[in-house]
C-alpha cells in the first residue's frame, strides 16, 4: 500500500529459496530470530538510513549456492557456447554471429535456445547478465 515502506524480514526459517522474490517486492533486510535486541535495533536503524541488512551466514550461503551453480553450469558450457555468449555480450546480431561461427542462422538460433536452457534464462539480456554474474564473460569497466 505504501511503496516507501521499509520492510524487514524477522524469521527463523530458511529464506534462500525466496530471496530474489523478497528483494523484488522491496524487502530491505533480513534478521534471524536468534538476533540480540541490540542487533535488531541496529538493523532497524540501518534500514531507516537506507542501508540493506543481510546476515553473514545468509551471504555465505548465497556465495556457496552461486559457486555450486557456476560449477554445474560451467560443466555444461562448451567453448562454442562461451564464444557465442561473448559475441552476444558485444551486442552482435544473430546473422553476424552465425557468419563468424561458420554456421547457419537456424543452427545459431538452436544453439542459443540450448544455451538459454543451460543458463536457465529466457533472453539474450538475461543470458549476458547471468554469464557476467557467474564470471563466464567479463563485465565492462
Amino acid at each position: 500500500m505504501n511503496p516507501d515502506s521499509i520492510i524487514l524480514i524477522f524469521t527463523g526459517f530458511d529464506i534462500m529459496p525466496y530471496f530474489n522474490q523478497l528483494l523484488d517486492i522491496g524487502v530491505t533486510g533480513f534478521v534471524q530470530k536468534t538476533a540480540t535486541r541490540e542487533h535488531l535495533i541496529s538493523v532497524i536503524r540501518c534500514a531507516i538510513h537506507g542501508e540493506s541488512v543481510i546476515s553473514l551466514c545468509l551471504l555465505r550461503e548465497m556465495r556457496n549456492r552461486q559457486d555450486s551453480e557456476q560449477v554445474t553450469i560451467s560443466k555444461q558450457l562448451s567453448k562454442k557456447d562461451l564464444d557465442i555468449l561473448n559475441e552476444v555480450a558485444k551486442g552482435k546480431n544473430n546473422k553476424y554471429i552465425a557468419s563468424m561461427m561458420l554456421m547457419s542462422q537456424r543452427s545459431l538460433e538452436y544453439a542459443l535456445t540450448q544455451l538459454f536452457q543451460k543458463l536457465q534464462v529466457k533472453s539474450r539480456v538475461e543470458a549476458v547478465a547471468k554469464s557476467k554474474e557467474l564470471g563466464f564473460i567479463l563485465k565492462e569497466r
